[in-house]
């Protein structure tokens, strides 16, 4: 199993690829429309900046054994950014985002071990909020970098971390389908298969189950933004499908945003 440590050493390395995707954009990029097609480029560094913000008092919460901030500081953070212009969002979002990678990396052993706080997902242990973080994290990093090119990914290292706790996620973004089929997702890379249900609730339950309706072989990072709407066909790398069931009829049940 995945330790916090090498969720924190993940999040350190998205950290990087969103200061080398952002850091030299214009205003008039940064104002541009992002992947994300509600908000610019640098409405998606705000939210990744509030974000930050958010995740670290979090944080500093559960080190101290104390209650998780309540939505009323949430909506107080939120509205401070939105306030920002585009440069102002990226530079902060860049300094707020080092910030808690810095916290992060400076926990002791001691203080890893010892963290716990209960968030809207319930109770969690470090790994588990550094793992929400990282899911965010990567997937907006990759959203600045494709506002700008078809070729970005997510680095294969971070979705190998984050897929094996995506089923409660496609519980969430996944439509149920009438009628329901079953897919297999095999990843290429070597991080495993999963077998997607579009029953109601939407399920993903890892390992090839028998008798699915279709077998798609892809990335393990494919899977992933797949699975969160972002795998348009202008963004999809080769892979291959069999059975009457594939990337297109899942492209459906996971409309993303």
């Amino acid at each position: 199993m995945p330790t916090a440590a090498d969720f924190i050493a993940a999040y350190r390395r998205s950290h990087n690829l969103l200061v080398a995707a952002s850091e030299g954009l214009t205003e008039e990029q940064l104002s541009s429309q992002s992947f994300d097609t509600e908000w610019s480029v640098a409405q998606v560094l705000s939210h990744l900046g509030s974000g930050a913000e958010i995740f670290g008092h979090i944080l500093d919460a559960g080190l101290a054994g104390a209650d998780a901030p309540g939505m009323d500081v949430y909506q107080g953070i939120w509205a401070r950014w939105d306030a920002k212009g585009p440069v102002e969002m990226r530079d902060d979002a860049l300094a707020s985002d080092t910030t808690l990678t810095e916290k992060l990396e400076a926990l002791t052993p001691e203080q890893a071990e010892a963290f716990g706080i209960t968030l809207w997902a319930g109770p969690m242990d470090l790994a588990g909020v550094v793992r929400m973080r990282l899911s965010e994290h990567a997937l907006h990093t990759w959203d600045v970098e494709a506002s700008f090119s078809t070729e970005p990914t997510v680095p294969a290292d971070t979705a190998g971390l984050l897929l094996p706790g995506v089923g409660a996620m496609a519980g969430r973004a996944g439509k149920p389908q009438d009628p329901a089929y079953r897919v297999v997702l095999e990843s290429t890379d070597g991080h495993g298969a999963w077998t997607v249900s579009t029953a109601d609730p939407v399920t993903m339950s890892e390992g090839a189950e028998d008798g699915a309706d279709g077998v798609v072989r892809l990335p393990s990072e494919a899977i992933l933004r797949l699975l969160s709407g972002r795998l348009r066909p202008d963004y999809t790398p080769a892979l291959v499908e069999s059975g009457e069931r594939g990337v297109a009829d899942l492209r459906v049940a996971f409309p993303g945003f």
